[in-house]
């Protein structure tokens, strides 16, 4: 079953656009199952 995420990359404790440490936002992630947000989170780093 294919699922659609929505989710923002954001950059954090930046000074300009396109530095600091980005940060995976991700939108009603209360319905994403532990499995799937730890193999997200790996994915995104």
């Amino acid at each position: 079953m294919t699922a659609v995420l929505h989710f923002y990359l954001v950059d954090v404790f930046a000074d300009a656009p396109l530095t600091g440490n980005p940060l995976a936002l991700v939108v009603d992630a209360g319905q994403i199952e532990e499995p799937v947000m730890r193999a997200l989170a790996h994915e995104l780093n």
